[in-house]
């Protein structure tokens, strides 16, 4: 059972495992990233399978980190690598912007 993760509507990657949403069983629902503070859906990951929708709020790259990855979360093998790469790229220009600050 995979996964599909889209950064809006472009295929980032895919991954033979199910997403973990919690640390312990997989969901089976699909999942939309909404952002909080402009309410744009900007990620979804389909999930084979799922019967329907849920939707988390996670603000968007605009208004927020536009992580795919929640903070509670401590496993990530079930993320692609496009994703993992995506990631590392959103922390490396974190870090980059708090240097500068400096």
């Amino acid at each position: 059972m995979g996964a599909l993760y889209f950064l809006g509507n472009q295929l980032l990657g895919s991954s033979p495992r199910r997403a973990m949403w919690s640390d312990t069983e997989p969901q089976a629902v699909h999942v939309g990233l909404m952002c909080a503070a402009c309410g744009e859906v900007w990620g979804r990951v389909v999930q084979e399978g799922a019967p329907h929708w849920a939707f988390q709020m996670r603000y968007c790259g605009k208004h927020g980190d536009g992580s795919f990855i929640a903070a509670w979360c401590k496993n990530f093998d079930e993320l692609p690598e496009e994703v993992i790469r995506r990631e590392l790229i959103l922390l490396l220009d974190k870090q980059e912007l708090s240097c500068l600050k400096i």
